[in-house]
């Protein structure tokens, strides 16, 4: 059964930062969103094919210490959401996709959760080690070797996070009603916790976006489809 997703404020939508990863070579991935927050890629991360034939390139991470960052994108007490293609390699350890960091915590981490052995979208209720998190997470356990197209939304109306998984919303769960706002980088293929870079993701990720506001249904389903 297809489980929709609340859009209280999806004419707000806005994105904020997209990165195609199609340069091929070098240590800058431009942002597309005209924004100018461009993410600079270290720890050697690989510049390999796109999620699919018509796709010029992604980024290739190896589990240890690549990524890619950003300046802070996100006002993450407000409504937003992000979605990406990712071709996990390693389900090994918890993996983080997407997240922007606090000083301790990731304010979200879009990725991989080893407990589940599942895609997730999780939110801490503070930027504090420990700190309850609220977790969406897929039903179905994530498959390694292939493209996946996630997106994770935070309605900060009506206090839900929603994990969507190839197009379709899989999960939706309650969150606190007051979220925190991080201010450091939006990160690629890591997340932070107790103060440190961790979740270090293996394998490939592609077409990132984020979005202040809430992206629809439909419109997830499209990117999915696009």
């Amino acid at each position: 059964m297809r489980v929709w997703a609340r859009a209280t404020d999806a004419a707000q939508a806005q994105p904020v930062g997209i990165w195609r990863f199609d340069e091929g070579v070098g240590t800058a991935a431009g942002d597309s969103s005209d924004h100018g927050h461009d993410a600079t890629v270290t720890g050697g991360a690989t510049w390999v094919a796109g999620h699919n034939d018509w796709d010029i390139g992604s980024l290739g991470f190896n589990g240890t210490d690549t990524e890619a960052s950003a300046t802070s994108v996100l006002n993450t007490d407000q409504s937003f959401s992000v979605t990406a293609w990712a071709n996990l390699s390693s389900t090994a350890k918890s993996a983080t996709v997407v997240g922007q960091d606090g000083p301790r915590t990731s304010a979200f981490q879009l990725g991989f959760d080893k407990d589940c052995g599942c895609w997730a979208f999780g939110m801490p209720a503070a930027d504090a080690d420990g700190a309850t998190r609220v977790i969406a997470a897929a039903p179905a356990a994530a498959a390694t070797g292939t493209w996946t197209h996630l997106a994770g939304v935070y309605d900060a109306v009506n206090d839900s996070a929603t994990l969507y998984v190839n197009g379709d919303p899989v999960t939706t769960v309650a969150v606190p009603a007051t979220q925190w706002k991080s201010t450091g980088p939006l990160t690629i293929g890591r997340g932070r916790t107790n103060g440190a870079a961790a979740n270090w993701f293996a394998g490939g990720i592609d077409d990132v976006r984020v979005y202040q506001g809430i992206e629809t249904d439909t419109a997830i389903s499209e990117d999915y489809l696009s």
